[in-house]
């Protein structure tokens, strides 16, 4: 949880954060997962999250546009 505030402060500076999918996993206290989607972090998988979770994640936000290339 520490960093997540840098990184997104970071991407936001940098004008990127539209453009980049922003996901988290591991070990995450349950009362860090509003405050991280808060923060911009579009996807949070705690330890036991499926693979399988995680890929149709991204593929659902790639289908909509988020983190397509720019043309």
């Amino acid at each position: 949880m520490r960093l997540i505030p840098r990184l997104t402060k970071a991407l936001q500076e940098m004008e990127i954060s539209d453009d980049i999918l922003l996901m988290v996993g591991g070990t995450i206290p349950e009362d860090d997962v509003e405050p991280l989607h808060e923060l911009g972090v579009q996807g949070v998988f705690p330890v036991g999250s499926f693979t399988t979770s995680m890929t149709e994640f991204i593929t659902e936000n790639i289908s909509r546009g988020r983190s397509a290339p720019q043309a």
